[in-house]
């Protein structure tokens, strides 16, 4: 994998292409909201430990193919209180609202609130096998690779069946990462 500039030479959220051997995917210029963009950037500012994957790091950072109204904030340490108080710091920062929805031991699920604006946070302990344990970063924020998420889309339509999982599965082909491929490490 080689990270590159593209030819605006901006620097933040879609201003990157990442080639992969012969295949080169542009990060989108579109696709989160400003709360998800200021969200990622605090949180990732003060915590390493976690990665961002699913639909967010799909539409804000690979393919930017469709919007999404969660971030999906997965760890491989036990580290699920950790990231619910940066969480709650974050919120502070960005003068945001934060309640709990769902709380188990290795999973929350936060609605960030700043005025007419919310996104869902999932802090996810994740225990499956991981394709890459290092995680790539892409303008300071830890990202999984498409490679892992198509992987991991396929195990999720098995359990639950969304149209936004089948349209990543489809975009993420289109983009020349192969189903069978990820069908050998799902």
């Amino acid at each position: 994998m080689k990270l590159c500039r593209n030819s605006d030479g901006g620097a933040g959220f879609g201003s990157f292409c990442l080639s992969f051997g012969k295949r080169k995917v542009c990060l989108a210029k579109a696709g989160l909201s400003d709360l998800q963009k200021d969200f990622l950037r605090e949180f990732f500012g003060r915590e390493n430990r976690f990665y961002l994957t699913g639909g967010a790091a799909l539409v804000g950072f690979y393919l930017g193919h469709r919007e999404t109204f969660d971030l999906d904030l997965f760890t491989l340490e036990n580290e699920i209180e950790n990231g619910f108080a940066i969480v709650k710091d974050v919120a502070k920062q960005l003068n945001s609202s934060v309640e709990a929805i769902q709380t188990a031991p290795d999973f929350r699920r936060l609605l960030v609130k700043r005025g007419d604006e919310a996104v869902v946070v999932d802090l996810v302990r994740e225990y499956v096998f991981q394709l890459e344990t290092e995680k790539r970063e892409i303008s300071g924020i830890r990202i999984d690779s498409p490679e892992e998420i198509l992987a991991n889309k396929l195990c999720a339509l098995l359990s639950r069946s969304e149209i936004r999982g089948l349209v990543d599965v489809r975009e993420l082909e289109n983009a020349g990462f192969k189903i069978e491929d990820a069908l050998a490490v799902a």
